[in-house]
C-alpha cells in the first residue's frame, strides 16, 4: 500500500502501527548499511583486480622489453598453465585480441630486425645443409660483392626464423590469454558497475522514501498537535458550555419559582375578583331591593299625600290637619334621609365599580405578564434544549 497517496486527514496511527513503521525504518536502515558495505567490498575487489591487471601488464611489458634487449624468445610457463587450466580458447573475431596480436607481431618483427643487425650468431637450425650449400656457393664470389653480402645476411635471417616463430607463437598465446583475462575482468567490472548503479538507484529511491516518510511523520505530528489543540479548545468550550448550562439551569429554576409565584398571585387575584364579583352582585341585589323599597315607599308616600290632600281638602278645619302637617314634615325629612342614603349607596356602588375595573386591569396586566413569562420560559427551554444537544454532540 502506497502511503503517499493517502490523504493526511484520513491517516490515524495507532501505537502498533507506529511501532511497525519504526521497525520497518530500522530494517531499511540496516539493509542500506549492508548494501553500502557490499558496494564498498565490490569497489575494493575491483580496485584489487585493476591493480592485478596493471601488474600483469607491467610484467608483460617488462618481459617483452627484456626479450627485445637480449634477443631471446619469451616463454611464459604461467601463461600456458593458466591457458590449460582455465580452458581459454583463441578468439580471432574479438577486436581486443586482434589488436594484441598485431602489436605482438610488430614487436617481434622489430626485435628480430634488431637481433639480425646486431649479431650473427644464433641457435641451431634444421636447414643447415641448405645454408652450408649456399655458403659454399658464395665462396666463389669475391668478398666485396654486394650479392654475396646480401645472401649472407639472408642466410643469417633464415637461420633465425624458427626461433622467431616460436617466440612469436609464445607472445601470441600470452597476448590471447591476457586479452581473455582482460575481457573477463572487464565483463566482471561492467557487471559490478551495473550492480553499483542499481545499488545507487536503490539508495536514491530509499533516501527519497526516507525523506517522504520523514515528511509524512512530521505532517502527522503537526496534524496530531493540531488535533490536540482542537481537542483542548473543544474541552474549554465544553466546560464553558457546561457553566452556561448550569447558569441557565439556575435561571430556569428562578424563573420557574417566579412563574409559580405569579400563578399563586394570579390565583389570589382571581379569587379576589370572584369575591369582588360576589360582593358586586350582592350590592346590586341590595341596591335593587333598596330601589324597590324606595319605589314602594314613594308609592305609599304619594298615596298618603293624595289621601292627606283629599283629607285636607275635605277637612280643612279638622284638627287632624296639624297632625298631617307634622306627618308631612316628618315624611319630607325621611325622604331627605332616604335620598342621602341612596346617594351613599350609589357612591359605594361607583367605588365598587372602580375597584372592579382596577382589579380587571390588574388581572389583565398579570395575565399579560404570565403570558410573557411563559413565552420567555419556552424560549429559554428551546435554548437549553439546543445547548444540551450541542453539548451532547461535543461530548
Amino acid at each position: 500500500m502506497d502511503v503517499a497517496n493517502l490523504p493526511l486527514d484520513s491517516v490515524f496511527l495507532t501505537p502498533d502501527k507506529k511501532t511497525r513503521i519504526l521497525d520497518i525504518l530500522e530494517n531499511i536502515q540496516q539493509e542500506y548499511r549492508v548494501q553500502a558495505q557490499k558496494v564498498e567490498w565490490q569497489s575494493q575487489l575491483l580496485e584489487a583486480k585493476q591493480r592485478l591487471i596493471d601488474k600483469y601488464e607491467a610484467m608483460g611489458a617488462q618481459g617483452t622489453k627484456k626479450a627485445a634487449q637480449h634477443g631471446t624468445p619469451l616463454t611464459l610457463e604461467i601463461a600456458k598453465s593458466y591457458t590449460s587450466e582455465d580452458g581459454i580458447t583463441e578468439s580471432h573475431d574479438s577486436p581486443t585480441m586482434t589488436n594484441v596480436t598485431e602489436l605482438s607481431s610488430t614487436h617481434c618483427m622489430e626485435s628480430s630486425d634488431a637481433t639480425a643487425t646486431s649479431t650473427h650468431g644464433g641457435l641451431p637450425s634444421p636447414s643447415m645443409t641448405l645454408v652450408q650449400h649456399v655458403q659454399q656457393l658464395l665462396v666463389r664470389f669475391p668478398q666485396d660483392d654486394a650479392f654475396r653480402h646480401h645472401t649472407e645476411q639472408l642466410c643469417v635471417v633464415v637461420s633465425k626464423v624458427p626461433v622467431l616463430r616460436r617466440a612469436l607463437r609464445t607472445l601470441h598465446d600470452q597476448a590471447q590469454w591476457n586479452a581473455a583475462v582482460v575481457d573477463e575482468l572487464r565483463h566482471e567490472h561492467d557487471t559490478n558497475l551495473v550492480h553499483l548503479h542499481h545499488k545507487r538507484q536503490f539508495q536514491r529511491v530509499l533516501q527519497a522514501d526516507m525523506v517522504r516518510l520523514r515528511t509524512q511523520c512530521s505532517d502527522l505530528h503537526a496534524t496530531m498537535a493540531a488535533e490536540r489543540r482542537a481537542a483542548s479548545d473543544l474541552q474549554v468550550e465544553c466546560s464553558n458550555l457546561q457553566e452556561d448550562y448550569m447558569e441557565l439551569d439556575q435561571e430556569n429554576h428562578q424563573l420557574r419559582g417566579i412563574v409559580a409565584q405569579f400563578e399563586k398571585n394570579h390565583a389570589n387575584l382571581r379569587r379576589k375578583c370572584q369575591q369582588v364579583a360576589a360582593i358586586n352582585q350582592q350590592t346590586n341585589e341590595r341596591l335593587g331591593m333598596q330601589h324597590e323599597d324606595l319605589a314602594n315607599q314613594r308609592h305609599r308616600a304619594q298615596d298618603t299625600i293624595q289621601t292627606l290632600q283629599a283629607s285636607v281638602e275635605s277637612m280643612a278645619a279638622n284638627p287632624l290637619w296639624l297632625e298631617f302637617l307634622r306627618d308631612r314634615h316628618m315624611y319630607i325629612d325621611l325622604q331627605g334621609e332616604l335620598e342621602g342614603h341612596v346617594e351613599t349607596l350609589q357612591s359605594q356602588l361607583q367605588q365598587l365599580t372602580r375597584e372592579r375595573s382596577r382589579l380587571e386591569r390588574q388581572h389583565a396586566d398579570q395575565q399579560h405578564t404570565i403570558e410573557e413569562l411563559k413565552r420567555v420560559l419556552r424560549a429559554q427551554e428551546t435554548k437549553w434544549t439546543d445547548q444540551s444537544s450541542r453539548l451532547m454532540q461535543l461530548v
